[in-house]
């Protein structure tokens, strides 16, 4: 291949393929007499670059690395990505070729390794392999299902037939790295790591063939297991790994199970772990719910968990508390130390940790959210970190209700029933007003009362209420109906038991309430309280909406 390459776009259809380079662009049949018109036609030194898709590629790829055409198959996401950050949002074939050949031009990536026929062959029995174990795997999970006996037996022969059809595959994987001494050899190389078999060992020279090739950096951000910066300016954000081969990653998992076993350096620190009574495979949970006008995450793992005094002495080295603090502090406020700008438990400082800002930089956008973060640490047994943010970025369903001529929005999720306030079933009980809803004796407070409203007319409608373990029921002064509402945060002022603002349909101001706050002060009042205002007339719709007044 020529120092300076010239590259051609190739873009693939089952049918057909378009090309693009600088003098030379057109379509033709993806057959083989296509593929040998079109290799022709090509210049010394040209360099196809086409996209993986599948079956689509492969001939033409195969007979152009026959043919000693160089050949690059990239990333379809790449590609893609590229085609945007160039302003160009329509796709079709001849653009996708001319996306290619720009790519091509402009990026100048390395020439793909002609595959051998053992390579090409051993990449397709590891993937024909991995898919009928997968299959196997849901036909095995399938099986508790089965009630009829002709089922069973067709659902045993399948399986039988999956197992047969398994062995074969790994017969055949073993002769063809048998048959070519360069893989023989590396696949020897490999599996020198004790837990790395000579299934896992065909698996990585397969689907990873640059193994050998390429850097400790380069082949971990290939299975992609590599963390990626994410630093701008002042900001230094968490690493994350991303994208890579899963199929080559999900073989390594395995491997990394067997290694657990057998490799003398990961067996001891598994046993360590295992002694601290660990479980065999750690767990890292993430939960989201609704709570009200709040959205909760929590995010815990059983792993070492935090100790408080560690914290609080690598806090004090670090000069960032003095000595009083140190001393003052509970276990829970040493937790959050964490959060502190350039705290870290790590004495050195790498490429992924050590340097303190992650959390600082966590916290600080929670609270940008006018959100919360909770610790809850065990020596031992594991980690919660709990995030709870309002719902001031959400859809949230609510139910409007009036006092007078003002709209509020009661979360739906809180909402049971809605029901009218008949003052011959308001009992006093214990001082308290309460009605009988079947057979549940029920506390009665009014939404006036909560918010500190004035009370024009004594109480007409309810809303059947379920807060926390506890029921009651809500008085208002009617309905407007369902909703699914943005909730709008009010910048610069925080009524009482106001979560946010929303718009009617009509244009008017919604408040959007924060009843888990209101109902933690609630005074429950009794009967007289409840109608010591003579009842008004009121306008505006105040019946109960037909389709609303069962269950909501």
């Amino acid at each position: 291949m020529s120092a300076h390459p010239i590259h051609l776009g190739v873009d693939f259809a089952k049918e057909k393929f378009d090309y693009h380079g600088a003098d030379l662009r057109g379509t033709l049949p993806n057959t083989p007499a296509g593929h040998r018109r079109f290799l022709s036609m090509l210049p010394e030194g040209a360099q196809l670059v086409c996209e993986s898709t599948g079956a689509c590629h492969r001939a033409l790829v195969a007979a152009a690395h026959a043919a000693g055409v160089a050949v690059t198959v990239a990333n379809p996401r790449q590609v893609r990505d590229f085609a945007r950050g160039l302003g160009r949002q329509a796709k079709t074939d001849p653009i996708d070729a001319q996306s290619l050949y720009d790519f091509g031009r402009l990026t100048v990536p390395k020439a793909d390794l002609a595959p051998s026929p053992a390579q090409t062959a051993l990449q397709e029995l590891v993937v024909a392999r991995q898919q009928a174990v997968l299959e196997r795997s849901t036909v095995l999970l399938q099986a508790a299902g089965h009630q009829l006996p002709l089922v069973k037996a067709l659902h045993r022969a399948r399986l039988k037939l999956l197992t047969a059809q398994i062995g074969k595959l790994e017969v055949a994987i073993a002769k063809t790295l048998a048959a070519e001494a360069a893989l023989a050899a590396r696949a020897a190389r490999l599996a020198e790591v004790q837990g790395v078999g000579p299934l896992t060992a065909a698996t990585a020279l397969a689907l990873c063939p640059e193994l050998g090739t390429l850097s400790r950096g380069q082949a971990a951000a290939l299975l992609g297991v590599a963390p990626f910066n994410h630093d701008s300016g002042a900001l230094q954000g968490q690493r994350h790994i991303a994208g890579g081969r899963l199929r080559l990653r999900g073989a390594i998992y395995m491997a990394a199970l067997s290694a657990a076993r057998a490799n003398p350096i990961l067996r001891v620190f598994y046993q360590r772990l295992r002694a601290a009574g660990k479980p065999a495979k750690s767990t890292v949970r993430l939960s989201a719910e609704q709570v009200g006008d709040r959205i909760i995450l929590e995010i815990s793992d059983d792993g070492r968990g935090m100790r408080a005094d560690v914290l609080r002495r690598k806090a004090f080295e670090k000069g960032l508390i003095d000595l009083e603090a140190s001393n003052s502090m509970d276990d829970k406020q040493s937790l959050h130390l964490i959060f502190l700008p350039g705290f870290s438990t790590k004495d050195k400082i790498s490429d992924v940790s050590g340097r303190g800002v992650g959390m600082d930089v966590v916290k600080t956008n929670i609270q940008k959210l006018n959100g919360r973060i909770e610790i809850v640490s065990a020596p031992g047994q594991g980690t919660t970190i709990s995030i709870v943010l309002p719902l001031t970025l959400a859809i949230l369903p609510v139910l409007v209700v009036r006092l007078g001529e003002q709209g509020f929005a009661l979360p739906l999720s809180m909402v049971r029933e809605m029901i009218p306030i008949d003052p011959n079933q308001v009992q006093s009980v214990n001082g308290r007003a309460t009605m009988n809803l079947r057979n549940e004796v029920l506390p009665v407070t009014t939404l006036a009362e909560l918010l500190d409203w004035p009370v024009e007319a004594s109480p007409k409608y309810g809303v059947l209420l379920q807060a926390a373990e506890r029921s009651l029921v809500l008085a208002v002064d009617g309905f407007v109906g369902r909703d699914e509402v943005v909730i709008k945060p009010l910048h610069g002022v925080k009524p009482k038991g106001v979560a946010g603002a929303t718009m009617n349909g009509d244009g008017s101001v919604v408040l959007v309430l924060d009843m888990e706050a209101l109902l933690a002060e609630a005074r429950f009042l009794t009967r007289a309280d409840l109608f010591a205002v003579q009842a008004k007339p009121v306008t505006g719709n105040s019946e109960l909406p037909s389709q609303e007044s069962g269950n909501v």
